[in-house]
């Protein structure tokens, strides 16, 4: 477990519930590579090549609609994801409110 030297756990509190906001949020701005789901079945060999390297997005009618990402960085995110979760509920900080 990495430790967090120099931040406080209610820093580390607002960093995950932002980040659970964004992650909930279908209207986020975070510019990422994008191809409708349509382009993504006509070009699956770059969509896969590019997820390769980093996330792309996947949108139907307009709207985010999959994130394509290696397994290698899928599982880091769920890694750090389950640290954060673990430190703060160590600290009974409830993440959910």
């Amino acid at each position: 477990m990495h430790h967090y030297q120099g931040f406080g756990i209610e820093l580390i509190c607002a960093v995950y519930k932002v980040m659970l906001r964004y992650s909930q949020s279908s209207q986020n701005n975070h510019k990422m590579l994008t191809y409708t789901l349509t382009d993504a079945r006509n070009k699956h060999g770059e969509v896969f090549d590019k997820a390769a390297v980093e996330p792309v997005l996947l949108t139907k009618q307009s709207r985010p609609s999959h994130v394509i990402m290696s397994a290698s960085r899928y599982h880091k995110l769920i890694d750090k994801i389950q640290e954060l979760e673990r430190t703060l509920s160590e600290n009974n900080i409830d993440i959910y409110d």
